[in-house]
């Protein structure tokens, strides 16, 4: 119960082939989606690399901690050996992050890349619909982000 290379999607679905069939068909695959609502903490550290009076360049970096407090799983699915798809997600997860900030007078510019240490998915639970059995399906899920602020320091 391996999910199939997905086709280009928007971030947070997930793509299923049934593994029992022996086509491609659209028919054949399962699309689950989730909704996470979550509370981050970054812990950063910057360190000036420029320092003039009115600009200055700051690079930063450091762990940001992630509570999920809240998910949702919708799933969509046509003659599909499972049921009852959900997805059982770890609460904490950790990403590592990095950037650069710039800031000319009172205008900042904000840029940061940040990367998933851990997987925040534990498994997928499902039920095979010619067996009844459970069915777990384990997938890699972590988080990449590229992030770009602009703000304005009253």
């Amino acid at each position: 119960h391996h999910p199939q290379k997905p086709p280009p999607s928007p971030k947070g679905f997930f793509f299923f082939k049934n593994q029992n069939s022996t086509t491609t068909s659209t028919q054949d695959i399962a699309v689950l989606s989730s909704k996470i609502t979550s509370i981050e903490m970054p812990l950063l550290y910057g360190h000036y690399i420029v320092k003039k009076s009115n600009y200055g360049m700051t690079m930063f970096f450091g762990p940001k901690i992630k509570y999920i407090w809240k998910s949702k799983s919708n799933t969509s699915f046509s003659n599909f050996g499972y049921d009852d798809i959900k997805e059982d997600l770890h609460r904490y997860s950790v990403n590592a992050v990095l950037g650069l900030g710039v800031n000319i007078s009172n205008l900042f510019f904000d840029f940061r890349y940040e990367q998933g240490l851990n997987n925040i998915s534990k498994t997928i639970n499902a039920v095979d619909k010619e067996t009844g059995n459970p069915a777990y399906i384990k997938v890699n899920r972590t988080a990449s982000q590229l992030n770009f602020s602009l703000g304005f320091i009253f």
